[in-house]
């Protein structure tokens, strides 16, 4: 609950605690790249409809005729920007961003498979 408190976002605590975690896994020799989210897959939007409120059944369908794809993230909403800032730290930071197709966990599995990163640490979440 520390994170919904007014004072949480006034004083940015999220950036420092992610400065401070950068700093320990650099002081570690830790090559870094941060990764984040990008559309919603069809498969979560129902879901995500739901928490939004939009119980129509028009938006709920799973059935219909036309296949469902993925939804653009909404760019406009606090924890998108408190994404955004994280990665101006990092960019600052000298850390590279990848911007993920959908999940950025599946991005992530995805480097790890071909062997591109020895592991994933998930930073930030909802």
């Amino acid at each position: 609950t520390a994170n919904r408190s007014p004072a949480f976002v006034r004083d940015k605590v999220y950036l420092k605690n992610l400065f401070h975690r950068i700093r320990a896994l650099l002081a570690l020799n830790c090559s870094l790249i941060f990764v984040t989210d990008g559309a919603i897959p069809s498969m979560k939007l129902a879901t995500y409809r739901r928490r939004l409120g939009s119980n129509s059944e028009a938006d709920c369908d799973d059935t219909s005729s036309q296949p469902l794809t993925s939804l653009k993230r909404n760019k406009g909403s606090e924890f998108s920007r408190m994404i955004k800032e994280a990665k101006h730290l990092g960019l600052a930071l000298g850390i590279p961003c990848l911007d993920g197709v959908e999940e950025a966990e599946a991005q992530c599995a995805l480097l790890d498979l071909s062997s591109l990163c020895v592991s994933t640490i998930l930073l930030l979440t909802t």
